[in-house]
């Protein structure tokens, strides 16, 4: 039997922008704690940058796409070795690991979720278009 009681009425462009709305967030949520936790000798200018919104989604008829501004200071800090070769005393995965983790391990699988939600409820309004209910008296 078809309900409409697990189907959402956002479309999914919109659900799609929420979902990476939500990932940009607790992305440079979890850089600026691994940067206070490990790398509190820096200067705070890495720090209140990852505190404010560097990210922008913008939504078209072809799709959504998400742009995502960094300093250039964050990717020198995820490298293992310093410049001269040798490996970094403390060393914590700050961009590629939460990157690609958030990215890849949240955003996706929630966005292929909303994608059959949303071909799910478009499913049931067409089978109830042609569905004709006869009672018979």
């Amino acid at each position: 039997m078809l309900t409409q009681q697990y189907i959402k009425d956002l479309s999914f462009v919109d659900e799609a922008a929420t979902i990476l709305d939500d990932a940009a967030g607790l992305l440079f949520q979890e850089q600026k704690d691994i940067l206070n936790t490990y790398y509190n000798r820096h200067t705070g200018i890495l720090s209140q940058f990852l505190s404010e919104k560097h990210h922008s989604i913008s939504k078209s008829s072809d799709g959504i796409s998400m742009n995502i501004d960094y300093m250039a200071q964050i990717r020198f800090m995820d490298l293992k070795k310093t410049a001269s070769g040798r490996k970094k005393k403390i060393y914590a995965p700050i961009y590629n690991k939460p990157v690609y983790g958030y990215l890849l391990g949240y955003a996706y699988n929630r966005l292929r979720l909303g994608l059959s939600t949303y071909l799910r409820s478009k499913t049931v309004q067409k089978i109830d278009e042609k569905i004709i209910f006869e009672i018979p008296l």
